[in-house]
């Protein structure tokens, strides 16, 4: 999955939450939070063609770099971001206010 965003602020984008939850490596530019979102299951790149067509080349050509990297995907998805988790998180976050 690949966002090479160069929005000079990047929230917490769906479509790496998305990625995540297919179990896919993300590639992404390093905007935002998203370097710190992706740190264990993805690639961060420059957001160019260059860059994207680098790490593309990668992931396709390391079959156990690219496994791995869906694996954490759908780990870390599983750990920080399904409905039930995210809903806790959200609550407690309220509750401190």
């Amino acid at each position: 999955m690949a966002l090479p965003t160069k929005y000079k602020v990047e929230g917490q984008p769906m479509s790496i939450i998305e990625g995540m939850a297919a179990g896919l490596p993300i590639i992404s530019s390093d905007r935002g939070i998203i370097a710190e979102l992706i740190k264990d299951c993805g690639v961060v790149i420059e957001p160019t063609v260059e860059g994207v067509k680098a790490a593309i080349k990668e992931l396709v050509t390391n079959d156990a770099e690219r496994m791995r990297l869906g694996r954490m995907s759908r780990d870390t998805f599983e750990e920080f971001y399904t409905e039930d988790k995210y809903t806790d998180r959200l609550v407690s976050i309220f509750d401190e206010l």
